[in-house]
């Protein structure tokens, strides 16, 4: 049985995503516990989120069951813990209303300039996704991505996200 303490202790001696990637497929058996371990806000958790991430595959039965509970714990954790979890829910098939709660809470990590980038920009990723997909909100893209919005953002990753726009709007 892998208890939170073993997790910890696991994280505390493998340090390579290498030794992880080894461990989660060896002891798959681990993988729901890590799952649990994911929706805590300890730091621990975070890495519980990212090694989840790198094991898992699309729309993962292992995942399934805790779609709601990753959406629900989503807002409280930390900015890091934030986009490791977006990451994992980007994998997976949702539905109508479990859509529509991460849209919302993607936009708010968005729309919050300070927050670092790279979580914003994976919000971003799943706004776009939906954008993608409910035409209707293709002009909302443009007061999405003001200036105010981008202008913490690195110049490639700027550029990156202005050629997933320009796509979305051409289409």
């Amino acid at each position: 049985m892998y208890t939170e303490e073993k997790l910890k202790e696991l994280f505390e001696t493998r340090k390579s995503k290498e030794g992880l990637m080894r461990f989660i497929k060896s002891n798959t058996e681990a993988f729901s516990p890590l799952l649990q371990l994911s929706l805590k806000n300890t730091p621990e958790a975070w890495r519980a989120s990212w090694l989840i991430g790198h094991a898992m595959t699309t729309n993962d039965t292992r995942v399934q069951g805790a779609i709601d509970s990753l959406i629900e714990a989503l807002p409280s954790l930390k900015e890091g813990h934030q986009r490791q979890t977006i990451i994992i829910l980007l994998k997976m098939q949702l539905d109508d209303e479990q859509e529509g709660k991460l849209f919302d809470i993607c936009l708010n990590i968005w729309e919050n300039i300070k927050l670092i980038p790279s979580t914003r920009i994976t919000a971003m990723k799943f706004i776009l996704s939906i954008v993608d997909k409910f035409t209707e909100l293709k002009d909302e893209i443009k007061l999405w991505t003001q200036e105010q919005y981008t202008e913490s953002l690195s110049p490639g990753i700027k550029h990156s996200l202005n050629k997933q726009i320009h796509k979305i709007l051409e289409s």
